[in-house]
């Protein structure tokens, strides 16, 4: 029996993976050891303390005593094809990017659940479409797990109402987390201004 194609096979749903990893990625620079940083070693925004089953740590460690390291890192193919698989399966898959009709609210999900957390990410879009529910419609379970309740909501909601309003509402509850993480740990103050203006104004 034919396997049948699953929905991140299709080119056009991996172009569109591909488009919205792009500006995502932008954002995560290379390879950092940062002691502020709550993610530590880190590599293409990869934290080596919270995945480090990642196997493309075993490429950064074969490199890591390269005079050109570790700029020698994003010019190893393999190396970025594993970073590319990762963003995938653990943000773009989770949050159900291939479902979402919408590219813009598909890549400010993703982009979120990168920053936050995919449970954090779907948390603040379905917030975000209750707030906006002026329908008959019951509003969603707040649960921070997408399956095909939230995707349907969306995607009526998509039909009738601004897809500009979802988009500004989930920017500002994102931008909220920043605003609350900094003023709960000073620590992480130095990064504020780059989540505002990169995560949230970008």
């Amino acid at each position: 029996m034919q396997k049948k194609n699953s929905p991140s096979d299709h080119p056009m749903t991996n172009l569109r993976f591909l488009r919205v990893f792009a500006r995502t990625s932008a954002h995560e620079g290379g390879y950092v050891n940062d002691p502020d940083d709550l993610g530590r070693e880190t590599y293409r925004g990869i934290s080596r303390r919270w995945h480090p089953e990642w196997p493309g740590w075993i490429l950064v460690d074969d490199m890591m005593g390269r005079n050109d390291f570790p700029k020698c890192l994003d010019e190893r193919a393999s190396l970025q094809g594993l970073v590319r698989e990762f963003y995938r399966t653990e943000f773009w898959d989770k949050v159900h990017g291939d479902d979402i009709e919408s590219e813009a609210v598909a890549a400010e999900l993703f982009d979120t659940a990168v920053n936050m957390a995919p449970k954090d990410a779907v948390t603040i879009l379905q917030r975000c479409l209750n707030a906006l529910n002026k329908w008959v419609m019951p509003d969603l379970k707040i649960d921070g797990i997408i399956g095909p309740e939230t995707v349907a909501f969306l995607s009526g909601y998509l039909e009738h109402g601004s897809e500009e309003a979802l988009l500004i509402g989930m920017n500002s509850e994102q931008g909220h987390h920043y605003i609350e993480r900094g003023l709960t740990k000073k620590s992480q103050r130095r990064f504020v201004k780059g989540w505002l203006l990169k995560r949230v104004g970008g």
